[in-house]
């Protein structure tokens, strides 16, 4: 958890600095809020890369994929709750 909270600093730090690549910034963001399951975080963060570059088929993908893995998870904790 600790690289995972370094690693989204030090791609926060370096998107300010270069602000001509913002969807590459921002998918890495999105892959660093994934890794701490942050779901809402990274689809939020998907969408400001597609705002940013919308023919970009990576980004398409990697939303597609972290809606599935927000719904497994939901799935997973509504069978918790029933037991």
């Amino acid at each position: 958890k600790k690289l995972v909270d370094e690693a989204t600093e030090m791609c926060t730090a370096a998107q300010k600095m270069d602000t001509a690549h913002p969807d590459f910034y921002l998918m890495r963001l999105a892959e660093l809020a994934i890794a701490r399951e942050k779901y809402d975080d990274a689809l939020g963060l998907l969408k400001q890369a597609r705002t940013a570059n919308p023919k970009d088929p990576e980004i398409k993908e990697l939303y597609q994929k972290v809606e599935s893995k927000k719904i497994e998870k939901m799935r997973t904790k509504y069978y918790d709750v029933l037991g």
